[in-house]
């Protein structure tokens, strides 16, 4: 019952936040690439390169699932696809086949992941800020004349102003005196 007063039911519905296409894409890669570290056969196809594609399909897939901050994104992207699956696939792999534990595959799985995560969040910054230009969110645009050009230096006079203490040196908080 006390976890039931932080709900609001009828302002949540998860079919919102899911991107469905890309959901089953990556559970569609997931299986996948799970039958591709158990089989036994051979891809003419370098090892590691495959396992630093299949991440960073993997990686993008996942990143666009969820509907919701890129912050948020990012960083459950990088510790589900990059921390844990690449790390967690290595051993699963050593103990569902016969292949032998090899360092170097979790760097590929890794590199994979992290490549993919650092595009997809370029393009999703670069869609956001294109969103933004479109609805007509612009900056505040600031003339070569105008006073306000130096937001530092405006900020420094106004309290300046403000103080009243023009030429006056501080009052000496000890002994209730002015510096002059």
């Amino acid at each position: 019952m006390l976890g039931n007063s932080y709900v609001h039911r009828g302002s949540f519905d998860p079919r919102t936040l899911v991107r469905t296409p890309f959901a089953i894409a990556f559970i569609l890669l997931s299986l996948f690439s799970l039958w591709l570290g158990t089989t036994t056969t051979s891809i003419p196809v370098n090892d590691k390169f495959l396992h630093y594609a299949v991440f960073f399909v993997l990686t993008t897939s996942f990143y666009w699932i969820l509907d919701t901050s890129r912050r948020r994104v990012f960083n459950l992207t990088f510790f589900i696809c990059t921390l844990f699956l690449s790390i967690l696939s290595e051993f699963l792999q050593t103990l569902l086949s016969v292949r032998k534990f090899d360092p170097w595959y979790i760097l590929a799985d890794i590199s994979g992941s992290l490549s993919a995560l650092a595009i997809c969040t370029w393009y999703h910054k670069r869609m956001l800020e294109r969103k933004r230009q479109a609805k007509g969110y612009q900056g505040v645009t600031v003339d070569e004349g105008d006073e306000l050009a130096d937001l530092e230096a405006a900020i420094a006079d106004r309290e300046f102003e403000l103080s009243g203490d023009e030429g006056e040196e501080e009052e000496d908080p000890v002994t209730g005196r002015g510096g002059k």
